[in-house]
């Protein structure tokens, strides 16, 4: 819980850099993980509500994915983060 608890706040930091706060209108990001009915989902739903309590003018929208796609997802879209698993990151940044 720990774990999860610094990476929310580390991942709203970011994400608040991102966004400007004297933006009126709703901003939206994808949130790239698993399948809808898969083990991540609980947690990508958590995650979500996080960070738009903290940053109001901030619209997550979770989307279907799951491994290298997710790594792919994040390297070709703007405004996109994902959950991965340790190995595809690292394979992503070797290319």
């Amino acid at each position: 819980m720990k774990t999860a608890t610094v990476f929310c706040t580390v991942l709203v930091f970011l994400l608040s850099s991102v966004t400007s706060p004297l933006a009126a209108e709703k901003q939206k990001v994808s949130f790239y993980n698993g399948p809808p009915q898969g083990g991540w989902r609980p947690i990508a739903v958590a995650i979500q509500q996080v960070i738009q309590k903290a940053i109001p003018n901030l619209e997550v929208n979770i989307e279907p994915g799951g491994g290298a796609a997710n790594v792919i997802a994040v390297d070709s879209k703007p405004g996109v983060f994902a959950m991965v698993t340790s190995t595809s990151p690292y394979d992503g940044f070797l290319g």
